[in-house]
């Protein structure tokens, strides 16, 4: 039997918020890309690598922000 294993996106700046967040669903079995803004966000999202399920996005984040990302 196979266990689908879902993907989040972490986009958050706040080193403390991301870390939280990446442990606690890891313990949930979920997978993570953490990233720490919006341009980062964009690049993980483009990447046809990359089957994420979930994203978990800041709003207030440098470079660019997550109203720009949605």
């Amino acid at each position: 039997m196979k266990v689908e294993t879902f993907t989040i996106l972490v986009a958050e700046d706040e080193c403390v918020q991301r870390l939280t967040l990446i442990n606690l669903l890891t313990m949930c079995g979920y997978q993570t890309i953490p990233v720490e803004n919006g341009k980062q966000a964009m690049v993980e999202l483009e990447n046809e690598l990359n089957d994420i399920d979930l994203v978990l996005l800041d709003l207030q984040m440098p470079e660019m922000d997550g109203f720009e990302v949605l």
